[in-house]
């Protein structure tokens, strides 16, 4: 399976903004309705009927994403708690407008600037949600993660003993060409990630931290043909956007769970599952 540099996504992105006039704002809807969409089967697959969904988001469109998904979570009648490292004003672009919106349907942001806001949050394990996503970073980081995010990421992996993590394209402190986290870095259960899955998610050293992935589709026919030609996808024969998912095996999901999310009950690394992709909006 092709995987792709976040230098060729970003080009990708581009070509579909500016050549197919598909608005950037209906890319990180589509997105943030497919986290949504694989979080609701998340929730049912492990039988939390009243999940209590907490939602961690920085500035960049990662946490636009997470205020997307936040909207599509209430419409689906979930609990939803929306977190955010840093103050609200530093939000710009996309990620504004999505904020808004979601400020708009009466969801309110709770900002957490400083690392000893996130430390007191930490001191009270109690209030870990069951199934936490983390849309704190995305693949254009480089270095170690700073300021209120590395507090952010703490309290994800601290309340991650009692709750699901899914990670928004790449958990947040890891390099997605590489694989490599510098810092602190978020240990997820399943990494959604937009289009193609980025290099450094199934580089040995980062699949402890990337647990399973799964691949949504944003862009329609349009990034479909351009991911096939562009980058000349080999995918055995099979229609590559029919692939759900590349799942990583886990140790830690227990097997009831694993089977649920459709891992067969034998003991191997890596599997591929063909299906069909989770709908997104037209």
């Amino acid at each position: 399976m092709k995987t792709i540099l976040t230098s060729e996504m970003r080009e990708l992105d581009r070509r579909t903004i500016e050549e197919f006039e598909v608005p950037s704002e209906v890319l990180m809807d589509r997105a943030g309705y497919g986290v949504a969409d694989i979080a609701r089967h998340l929730a049912r697959t492990c039988g939390y009927g009243d999940a209590l969904i907490q939602l961690f988001a920085g500035r960049g469109n990662n946490g636009g994403d997470a205020f997307v998904a936040a909207r599509h979570l209430k419409k689906m009648g979930f609990e939803i708690e929306v977190f955010f490292a840093g103050e609200a004003s530093s939000v710009r672009g996309d990620a504004l407008k999505q904020l808004l919106q979601m400020r708009s349907d009466g969801i309110e942001l709770r900002e957490l600037p400083t690392l000893e806001d996130w430390e007191l949050l930490q001191a009270t394990p109690q209030a870990a949600g069951d199934i936490l996503i983390d849309g704190l970073l995305g693949t254009g980081i480089t270095g170690r993660a700073r300021g209120p995010v590395v507090g952010a990421i703490q309290v994800i992996n601290a309340f991650a003993r009692r709750g699901l993590v899914v990670s928004i394209d790449v958990p947040s402190g890891l390099n997605a060409d590489s694989g490599l986290a510098e810092g602190d870095v978020v240990a997820a259960d399943i990494t959604v990630t937009m289009a193609a899955p980025k290099r450094g998610l199934i580089q040995p050293c980062a699949l402890d931290l990337v647990g399973n992935i799964e691949v949504i589709d944003i862009g329609g026919r349009i990034l479909k043909r351009s991911v096939r030609h562009d980058l000349q996808y080999s995918s055995g024969g099979n229609d590559p956007f029919k692939l759900k998912g590349l799942f990583l095996l886990p140790s830690f999901l227990p097997l009831d769970i694993a089977v649920g999310l459709g891992f067969p009950t034998i003991s191997i690394a890596i599997l591929v599952v063909i299906a069909t992709s989770p709908a997104v909006p037209e």
